[in-house]
């Protein structure tokens, strides 16, 4: 068992013991007394109220009307959280927006420095713009989920995509590119890629993708200067790292 799923089945087990020690814990999970230490020191920092008792034995609980389970989530759930926010502030309509991102900052806040900088960075990728025109609103589909599993592992893994699209004009072709972002214009999605056998950057609505597959072969992440004329035509006007 590594050592975060340790400290999760640990935060559990204290859950449903009420009153126990150190050393039943070190008994129950195989390890060090110190090892039990440290795992409730990382606990506390992740807002789980561990209670020590002084004294011979190393009494502990946890406070039932304080602990809550230990929420962990890696950077794509995290950005998924970033989106739906964002998503949910298009509407003006919809209640609750200040309080969300109130929460979701307090979440962001967490993460280690380095996670917080990659989060930054994947979210540069993700651009708003103004909403889909009546014609396009009219036209769209939905997104094949299997289109939607192929792009999220390219997208976070760097890894090419190939597919095949059909344009405007029901003309459809294979292409394969690097994905390098994705522009919202609500309800709208689009790919931001590099067409590799085009040598150029190109955009690529989600819904007009189908057959889509991750290649083995990874790329370097390229400057969304690329797509510059494509964003300030659709009056892209914002990154969603903007809004942590």
């Amino acid at each position: 068992m590594d050592t975060r799923s340790r400290q999760d089945a640990l935060a559990g087990w204290l859950r449903g013991q009420g009153f126990t020690t150190v050393g039943a814990a070190a008994r129950r999970f195989e390890v060090s007394a110190r090892t039990i230490h440290r795992d409730l020191a990382r606990l506390r920092a992740h807002g789980v109220a561990v209670v020590t008792e002084p004294g011979r034995g190393g009494g502990l609980h946890l406070d039932p009307e304080l602990s809550l389970p230990p929420v962990r989530l890696d950077l794509t759930e995290v950005m998924a959280l970033v989106v739906a926010v964002s998503l949910a502030q298009q509407d003006t309509l919809l209640p609750l927006g200040k309080p969300a991102r109130a929460a979701l900052a307090k979440l962001v806040a967490t993460l280690p420095k380095a996670r917080s900088r990659e989060l930054s960075r994947l979210l540069s990728r993700v651009v708003v713009g103004q909403g889909a025109s009546p014609r396009v609103v009219a036209t769209l589909t939905p997104v094949d989920a299997r289109t939607l599993d192929a792009f999220e592992q390219a997208f976070f893994g760097n890894h090419r995509l190939r597919f095949r699209y059909c344009d405007q004009a029901g003309k459809t072709s294979t292409r394969r590119v690097e994905p390098h972002g994705l522009l919202l214009q609500t309800p709208a999605w689009y790919l931001l890629a590099f067409d590799i056998d085009k040598g150029a950057a190109r955009t690529f609505r989600m819904d007009r993708i189908t057959q889509a597959q991750v290649e083995s072969t990874c790329f370097t992440p390229r400057s969304l200067q690329l797509f510059e004329a494509t964003l300030k035509e659709v009056g892209a006007a914002e990154r969603l790292s903007g809004r942590l």
